[in-house]
């Protein structure tokens, strides 16, 4: 079944596409040009980190961008023929698209506090660890240990839970619940 495009024969989708290509942002799944927010995965992701809003008709326009990257970009088909209330609808959604995006980054950001919160409940204080061996140092403050990771709880100055970050106890890579916030490290608070 073809996503719908008022066009229907989908150039809409496809300079819009073309757009998010320019700006860095590679996706070759479904198009919907339907005026709600959708998250993908975009090329060489492992997670959907890229979002789009699609508006179809006269004027079509739209936003992207990656969470991940940074990107946030606005878009309109040029056709050169834009009255000041066409320049209005556009203006209108994106800032419909715009509050919706800020909904949902602010739901999977209290999602991954949740999560962070939970798992902290569950794991077992921290002792001693390969990482801190290496490092020469001790645990202390909220330190936790699941299997052979070390947890360290990512907060903010405030001293809210954002994040955890797992730290391996052999040579392997280190990997975050959640994307990493301005924080600070093995339970001290800001300075």
């Amino acid at each position: 079944m073809k996503p719908p495009d008022e066009k229907g024969s989908g150039i809409v989708s496809a300079k819009f596409r073309a757009a998010m290509q320019r700006a860095g942002l590679d996706y070759a799944g479904p198009m919907l040009a339907d005026g709600r927010l959708h998250r993908f995965k975009p090329q060489g992701d492992r997670e959907r980190n890229g979002w789009y809003v699609l508006h179809s008709g006269q004027p079509a326009a739209g936003v992207f961008g990656c969470w991940k990257r940074g990107i946030k970009e606005t878009w309109h088909e040029r056709n050169g023929a834009l009255s000041q209330g066409g320049w209005d609808k556009i203006r209108r959604q994106w800032r419909e698209a715009e509050a919706e995006r800020g909904r949902a980054e602010n739901d999977r950001h209290t999602n991954a506090r949740k999560v962070a919160a939970r798992i902290l409940r569950q794991v077992k204080p921290a002792t001693a660890h390969t990482y801190l061996d290496r490092k020469n140092a001790r645990a202390f403050g909220e330190l936790r240990q699941w299997k052979d990771a070390l947890v360290v709880p990512l907060r903010d100055a405030a001293g809210e839970l954002h994040s955890l970050q797992f730290i391996a106890g052999g040579a392997g890579q280190n990997s975050s619940a959640t994307p990493p916030t301005p924080s600070s490290h093995y339970g001290q608070r800001g300075r």
